[in-house]
This record gives C-alpha cells, structure tokens and sequence, in this order.
C-alpha cells in the first residue's frame, strides 16, 4: 500500500517534468505534443464528467470514512456540495480530485508513458512506475475500474488527436509568422546489395 500512496502521488511531478526532460533532449515536438494531448485530455475530462458526474468508489463507505481511506478523494459533503451549488468555492489545499469518471490520474499515465515512450532509456521504468500509479487510482483514489479504462482510453484519443494536430499547427503558425515550414525528417534508408 505504501508503494501504491507513492506511485499515486507522482501524478504532479510526472505532469511538470515530462514536458521539461522532453525539451531538453531535444524532443521538442513531443514535448509540444505531451502538452497538447494533456489540454485536450483535461478538456474531454471534463466534459464527461460533466455530462455523467460520479462519485466513485468512496460513495460507498459513507463521508466520513471514505475521507479517511482515500488520500485523493474530496470529501463527499463537500463533493455534493460544489456539485449542488451550495458551496462556491474551496481553498485549493483543501480539495482533492473531483472528477472520478474518467481517470485523470489513468490519462496521465497514460499520456507521460506514450510521450517518454521513444527514449529507450527511460521506457520501461516509466511504464512500470504508470502501471502502478494507474492500479493505485484505485486503491487511493477512490476510483473504480471502469474510471481507469475511461481515462486511458481519453488520453489514448487526446495522444492520437494531439500527433494529428502537431503538423497542422506548424504550419498554420508559419503562415501567421510569414516563415517557411521546414518539412518532416525523411526516414532513413537501407541499402541493399
């Protein structure tokens, strides 16, 4: 449980660095794309869960408890609150996530996995530590699988959307500045004999 409360709260630091190691080897334009596919990942986010608001797995244990169980859920009188418009706002330290369906915390494993994905190096550690914190959305964020799936199947389309976007806004950043797009690197080749 102590690896899983870990793993749960990289999701900040995970978020901040990636887009910075990215631009720093170099990789600009998946530096771009991770923080594109994070925009529209939280924009679609949202958008569900307002359409089909959830309280996920610690409605079932009752306000108090759930409070106690869970280090990422917002406490549920206030969660009801917010969502009734009876409380208007809440002090940022005192609130936890409010989105249960989908996962953002799912998405995000997501999205930081695909983006450090090409750097060898780094792969396979960050899946392991994102297959962790994906498992841990459920046993410390209260979620319940079918948030977990949501959420990756997001970033999975905010990841594809954001690779089909990249080009298209080169270029029409380009024509904005008058400046010529420089094309894609060309593959390499292979000679055979």
């Amino acid at each position: 449980m102590e690896i899983l409360g870990q793993a749960y709260e990289t999701f900040f630091p995970q978020l901040g660095l990636t887009p910075v190691l990215l631009a720093a080897l170099g990789e600009v334009r998946r530096s771009d794309r991770f923080v594109s596919s994070f925009i529209l990942c939280v924009t679609m986010t949202t958008i569900i869960s307002a359409v089909l608001p959830a309280e996920g797995a610690a409605g079932l244990l009752g306000p108090d408890e759930a409070h106690l169980l869970f280090q990422g859920a917002t406490p549920l009188v206030d969660l009801h609150a917010l969502r009734d418009g009876t409380m208007r706002g809440l002090p940022l330290n005192e609130v936890g996530p409010l989105i249960s369906f989908p996962s953002l915390h799912c998405a995000v494993a997501y999205l930081v996995t695909a983006a450090i994905w090409p750097l060898k190096r780094l792969r396979w550690v960050v899946l392991l530590l994102n297959a962790v914190m994906t498992v841990s959305a459920v046993t410390h964020g209260a979620h319940y699988a079918c948030d977990c799936v949501a959420g990756l199947l997001v970033a999975a389309i905010s990841f594809h959307a954001a690779g089909q976007l990249g080009p298209w806004s080169e270029r029409w950043l380009a024509r904005m500045r008058g400046v010529a797009v420089l094309p894609a690197a060309p593959a390499p080749t292979v000679l055979t004999p």
